[in-house]
């Protein structure tokens, strides 16, 4: 019997490469479905390439560099999307905001361990471990996203009155192997609406959350 595309698996490809792990948590990150001018691409290969002239090695191997490269192209491109008011920006709009958090909240403790996220005018960061169904495999990843963007998508397009894509098809995600990228990670979550200027501490913004037992990783206050 083929292999469901929904199965999980360790490695797969669509625009971008997805690499899993069974038991550490993904960082995901995926935007409202619009058209980026080519003027905001070439601005983020412009800095991109400034930044690897720069940038040596070191100590880094080469994949350890790329990646590297990888996150700091990532953090250009959501660093645009936060602050550009070009974009569109609905995603705090209620009850659109409402969808979004029921869609994730729902399948917490169904097919992930959910341990944070942040809804961003018009863009997600989510941060989760996915669990074992009932065959007592892990949830894929492809999986969890169908279920969250397809039911957010299909309750925001009633309210829009609209048809089509509402959610970009690709999205971005990373593994967080340690505690130092956990810590990492969950203060890049909190910190995004501080960074883009709507708030002036993580917890002002009302489509922030991040769980009680991971919260010991951001600054004490």
């Amino acid at each position: 019997m083929p292999k469901s595309k929904y199965r999980y698996q360790s490695f797969y490809r669509r625009f971008l490469p997805h690499l899993h792990s069974y038991d550490k948590p993904l960082f995901i990150t995926w935007r409202m479905a619009f058209t980026l001018p080519q003027s905001v691409m070439k601005k983020i290969d412009s800095e991109l390439n400034i930044y690897r002239k720069t940038n040596a090695i070191k100590d880094m191997t080469v994949p350890d560099f790329f990646l590297h490269l990888e996150k700091k192209r990532f953090a250009l491109y959501d660093e645009m999307l936060a602050k550009d008011e070009s974009f569109p920006r609905l995603l705090n709009d209620i009850p659109i905001v409402d969808y979004i958090v029921s869609a994730i909240a729902y399948y917490d403790q169904r097919r992930y361990n959910l341990m944070a996220y942040c809804i961003m005018p018009n863009h997600v960061h989510l941060l989760l471990i996915p669990l074992d169904d009932e065959m007592g495999e892990k949830y894929s990843q492809a999986l969890i996203m169908k279920s969250i963007k397809g039911y957010s998508a299909y309750k925001i397009n009633q309210v829009l009155k609209k048809q089509g894509a509402f959610w970009q098809r690709e999205y971005y995600d990373h593994i967080i192997r340690n505690d130092i990228e956990l810590a990492r990670c969950l203060n890049y979550i909190a910190n995004n609406p501080v960074k883009a200027g709507l708030v002036t501490h993580w917890k002002e913004w009302k489509h922030t959350l991040i769980k009680a037992e991971y919260q010991q990783y951001l600054p004490s206050e």
